[in-house]
């Protein structure tokens, strides 16, 4: 039970980091006092489906750029785990052997990862006409 606790707990924080946007202040502007409230006509925008992307191939690049970075996230975790059940292993063959192919398995995920990332950006340029 503790050992989903701490799974669940650790993968709250990255999922925090990972879907946490960037905040910054405002700075007050000359003449504008901090609790005016702004019209209505100046927040307010045109309904957009793709929100700040102009073009399906856009948003569809950004989601496989969040979903390759999980992944690669994904694929430290468990290259941290092995890592503690390679140390903590204390001469016990069969933790030995369960780290290093843990270890094995996640670098060759991340190898998968790369590749599957290099041919998506691949198809992206040939599909954009700027293959490089």
């Amino acid at each position: 039970m503790k050992k989903w606790f701490y799974s669940l707990v650790a993968l709250g924080l990255m999922a925090s980091f990972l879907l946490g946007g960037r905040v910054s202040a405002q700075t007050v502007e000359e003449g504008v006092m901090p609790t005016t409230v702004a019209p209505v006509t100046s927040i307010a925008k045109p309904w957009e489906p793709l929100g700040q992307y102009e073009s399906l191939a856009k948003a569809l690049a950004k989601v496989f750029n969040w979903f390759f970075g999980f992944l690669a996230a994904i694929t430290l975790v468990l290259v941290i785990y092995a890592g503690v059940l390679y140390l903590t292993a204390g001469g016990n063959e069969e933790q030995t052997k369960r780290a290093k192919t843990i270890l094995i398995d996640a670098v060759a995920g991340l190898i998968v990862i790369l590749i599957a990332f290099a041919l998506v950006n691949w198809v992206k340029n040939i599909i954009k006409g700027s293959s490089q």
